[in-house]
């Protein structure tokens, strides 16, 4: 599990050097930029667990999985 969180930390410290140019796009402000890196440091633990809901992590990665696609588009757009 060590390894992949920090793996994942390192992806997120990538994320948050971007927070100004990301928070200014349309869709986001700085309560969802934080609720999106809460998110997936939550995913990258709730993965490991059995006795996580299923269902709570679907829709929890489908919601960073949108806001994920949606600044990679917006980043292609500018």
């Amino acid at each position: 599990v060590y390894p992949y969180t920090q793996h994942i930390d390192k992806k997120i410290q990538y994320l948050t050097e971007f927070k100004q140019e990301i928070i200014n796009l349309p869709y986001m402000n700085n309560k969802k930029f934080d609720l999106l890196i809460n998110s997936f440091k939550e995913l990258s633990v709730d993965c490991h667990f059995q006795r996580t809901s299923k269902k709570l992590f679907t829709e929890k990665l489908k919601a960073v999985n949108y806001d994920l696609n949606y600044i990679l588009q917006s980043s292609k757009e500018e």
